[in-house]
């Protein structure tokens, strides 16, 4: 039987991948893809795509945050009026005896709500 380089290439070829795929090699290759498929996935990784979105909105925010802090600061009293003085509590879960709500800790944080 006569067979031309071509083939017998070919037919080497297939042999080989063959063997390959029944070899321990291939099983290697399947947990080391699951291992890292799964390292990946603890990582909580995105897409660029993902990160490009996000910065985007954060930027955003920020543009809007820094708009509304001016609009505070325009409707702020610049400094508050000698008839009224400011009272300062010692902490956050305390309120003065007038009733009025404590400060909060952080200047961020609002008071808690009363229950409805």
């Amino acid at each position: 039987m006569v067979t031309s380089p071509q083939q017998l290439l070919a037919d080497a070829q297939i042999r080989l991948a063959e063997l390959l795929r029944a070899s321990p090699a291939a099983d290697l290759e399947r947990n080391l893809k699951a291992l890292l498929a799964q390292t990946f996935q603890k990582l909580e990784l995105v897409t660029r795509e993902e990160f490009e979105v996000e910065r985007e909105r954060l930027a955003r925010l920020q543009i809007r945050l820094e708009a509304l802090e001016r609009e505070l600061q325009s409707r702020a009293p610049a400094h508050p009026s000698p008839a009224e003085p400011v009272t300062q509590h010692t902490s956050a879960g305390e309120a003065s005896a007038a009733g009025t709500p404590p400060i909060p800790a952080h200047p961020y944080q609002m008071p808690p709500q009363a229950a409805r």
